[in-house]
């Protein structure tokens, strides 16, 4: 399926050869037929650079590779192993190769192509299940040297046909764009600045493997990346970058190894993160800097299929991905006070000091784990675990919980061997849920968040954590607070007040 994720469309324009014909052109009169094999308007099905967009988008001198097998009755022969075939005029559509091979008549054709064309080394094709793979392949940190891996088939073509061969990427597009949010208040902003933006943990190392074809042509395949090695983001840091409320391109048109952005084992190793400082500039000569950082999974996009926002946690063969970093100083998400351990403390905060569930890494929990007992929170007992998410009450939603020992299970933490942290009613009010739900046969502990029920924007109770298995929208939706630094003032009593009495006497 040939899709867009993305967070704000934008339209990358096809660049080179005009002529988007794509079917075969068979001559009307049959005296102009030529008896050679000819290759010509090679094209892009689906966008990844901008010099290669959809469309005849070669450039002169592109150069792929061609497999080509020709069936007479039940004798198929090779006629094209690995043969060079290049572009020589990108306006007309014009491909050329040598030698020369001649079509023969009441035969069947069948073409397979890879593009980029190399002698040895970068792919390999199996010629008895015409399947292709990449052995290897490191995708390059410059974003100028990075090649558009692409595969293409034509079947069954007919002598004297000119052959199309219609190139899909296997490789993803990654966009990073920031600006200033719409909404955000300029008055006495002089500047917003990105002083940082960088994407840590995204392998560059990996291996194809195709599988089949989609609708005859698409190729199907999956990427196994090696571990260990990652790509050198190609971001702010050495410069600064002023942002407006427009689109603005921090990092564009990179094709990178698709790749898993989620894992719930180690995730802190492996997660792919986003880091961005930027600086508040204003009119008096004053300044404010802001760091975020955020796992790439916690991000959610739209798809051109779609009109539901949904977690992104990995990136496809043939996918394009926009995101759009909207820079919004004036609001902050809250970080939810949490009971995760089942200790039937759902209305004592305090209880669960140190512990919370941020909505924008939503699968992950930080807890304090008092290791040496002395109440307080020492540097080290404030620890981050996966949360895992499973349909423990039989409700059809998927219940959050912590997942210490990482098997993808919600944990019995407590080891009460037969409670859990579950309200019959999860939108009731009940500031003390109790443990003992009857419908929890595998003594699962849920989370428990502690939100703002009454919109006062102070939280006041408690509900379950969930995730609808479908969409993968999580309930409770996260909260934001205005985030200015506000003042207030009061005149103090005095610190003491003296009472003095004098009579002045001639």
């Amino acid at each position: 399926m040939k899709k867009s994720l993305q967070f704000l469309g934008l339209a990358l324009l096809a660049a080179g050869c005009s002529d988007s014909a794509m079917l075969e052109n068979i001559k009307e009169n049959t005296n102009d037929y030529s008896n050679l094999i000819e290759f010509s308007n090679a094209f892009v099905e689906n966008p990844t650079r901008t010099s290669l967009g959809v469309g005849q988008s070669f450039p002169v001198g592109s150069q792929m590779a061609v497999y080509g097998f020709q069936k007479t009755g039940d004798v198929v022969e090779a006629v094209f192993n690995n043969q060079m075939v290049e572009c020589t005029d990108s306006e007309a559509g014009v491909w050329t190769y040598s030698p020369k091979k001649p079509w023969v008549s009441e035969s069947e054709y069948d073409f397979y192509g890879f593009f980029p064309y190399a002698a040895e080394g970068l792919y390999t094709f199996d010629a008895e299940t015409k399947m292709i793979s990449v052995e290897n392949y490191t995708v390059k940190d410059a974003i100028a040297e990075q090649q558009d891996l692409m595969i293409a088939q034509r079947n069954y073509t007919n002598p004297f046909n000119t052959v199309h061969m219609n190139f899909n990427h296997i490789l993803s597009n990654v966009n990073f764009y920031a600006k200033v949010a719409p909404n955000v208040n300029m008055e006495g902003i002089s500047s917003i600045d990105i002083l940082r933006f960088d994407v840590e943990r995204l392998a560059n190392k990996g291996s194809y493997t195709q599988t089949g074809w989609v609708n005859n042509h698409e190729a199907k395949g999956a990427w196994e990346v090696i571990e260990g090695t990652y790509y050198n983001f190609p971001g702010v840091g050495t410069s600064t970058m002023a942002l407006t409320k427009e689109n603005q391109g921090v990092a564009v048109d990179m094709l990178l190894m698709p790749q898993t952005l989620f894992f719930h084992n180690d995730s802190d190793e492996k997660d792919p993160v986003i880091n961005i400082t930027y600086k508040i500039s204003y009119e008096d000569n004053t300044s404010v800097t802001m760091s975020k950082s955020l796992r790439l999974s916690s991000i959610k996009g739209v798809s051109k299929s779609s009109t539901e926002a949904l977690p992104i946690y990995e990136w496809l063969p043939n996918n394009k991905y926009n995101y759009v970093m909207a820079i919004n100083p004036e609001l902050t998400t809250r970080k939810w006070d949490v009971d995760w351990d089942g200790s039937d403390n759902g209305g004592d905060k305090e209880k669960n000091e140190g512990s919370n569930y941020n909505p924008d890494d939503p699968n992950h929990i930080t807890v304090w784990e008092d290791e040496n007992g002395d109440g307080q929170i020492d540097e080290g007992e404030t620890k981050e675990y996966p949360v895992a998410w499973e349909d423990i009450d039989g409700d059809g939603k998927l219940e959050g919980g912590i997942d210490r020992d990482n098997d993808g299970k919600i944990d019995d933490v407590d080891q009460d061997g037969g409670t859990v942290t579950v309200p019959v009613d999860p939108n009731s009010t009940n500031s003390n849920p109790t443990d003992g739900d009857a419908n929890n046969p595998e003594d699962k502990d849920v989370i428990l968040v502690y939100v703002d029920t009454d919109g006062d924007n102070v939280p006041d109770d408690w509900r379950q954590l969930e995730k609808d298995p479908d969409t993968g929208v999580i309930t409770p939706e996260k909260e934001q607070e205005v985030s200015y630094i506000e003042f207030s003032a009061e005149v103090i009593d005095w610190v003491e007040e003296y009472d003095v009495n004098y009579d002045i006497a001639n």
